[in-house]
């Protein structure tokens, strides 16, 4: 990957970071397990499944 797309990339990662800190309950940001538990289901429910768009569908 070259240097324009990192920087697109950790940038595009940066705003999906914030959108989901917003998204989780303050509660959960104040451990360690929770913060896992938030960031595996904002994975589980909103990123895993378009991720899985950048597959080719046959």
């Amino acid at each position: 990957m070259d240097a324009s797309k990192q920087a697109r990339l950790k940038e595009l990662t940066q705003e999906l970071a914030e959108l989901l800190y917003e998204e989780t309950a303050p509660e959960a940001v104040k451990s360690l397990e929770g913060i896992e538990k938030a960031v595996r289901g904002h994975w589980l429910e909103h990123i895993g499944p378009e991720i899985g768009l950048f597959y080719p569908h046959k």
